[in-house]
């Protein structure tokens, strides 16, 4: 099950795919403890290359969690869950520039769901939704240069590396590189066809 058309969606749809291995959906207020509790267990894992996993807390958490359903309602992307047997395994989001119509998709997984496949699957269905219902033109990921799995998704799923942006991003007090990947409709619905 998938969203087709952005101006249909309304928050009451809020899942965004469904397969056997796992929902994306928008996570609603009730599950904002979940939702701190899933970072709040993978802190260590995720301090890596999200330093500030340290310092979120049940408010900031509340706080996100009803910014994201104003984004989603007012047609700007989402910030959902990636729900397993109803426990939040990470997070994808496409936040949408409407002016330019692209956006970009970032992501987080719970590490002992790590080298499954999942985020390729979930990043995938994110690019449909994208293409299909924003009616968008280019997506991108950015990842820190050394994020080298993080890279991975965006090269199996046919994205083009379009450069680095030099010392962009402020990590543990240092800045880093961000890899910039993108993927446009017209090579999505190549690449794709046969899942269109």
């Amino acid at each position: 099950m998938m969203a087709r058309d952005c101006q249909n969606l309304n928050f009451i749809e809020m899942i965004l795919v469904k397969t056997d291995r796992y929902e994306l959906k928008v996570i609603p207020k009730s599950d904002y403890i979940k939702k701190f509790y899933a970072m709040a267990a993978n802190r260590e894992f995720l301090y890596e290359y999200m330093d500030y996993v340290y310092d979120i807390t049940l408010d900031t958490e509340l706080f996100s969690v009803n910014k994201w359903i104003g984004m989603y309602n007012a047609g700007l992307g989402f910030e959902a869950g990636i729900y397993i047997k109803n426990e939040i395994a990470g997070m994808c989001g496409l936040r949408v520039d409407r002016l330019n119509d692209k956006a970009e998709i970032g992501y987080w997984l719970a590490k002992k769901y790590n080298g499954q496949g999942i985020m390729t699957d979930v990043v995938k269905n994110v690019l449909s939704i994208g293409f299909e219902s924003y009616k968008l033109n280019k997506i991108i990921i950015e990842t820190v240069d050394s994020n080298y799995k993080s890279q991975a998704i965006p090269k199996r799923l046919g994205f083009r590396f379009d450069g680095i942006l030099r010392k962009d991003q402020k990590l543990h007090g240092e800045y880093r590189d961000l890899y910039v990947f993108s993927i446009l409709k017209k090579e999505w619905e190549i690449l794709y066809k046969d899942d269109i």
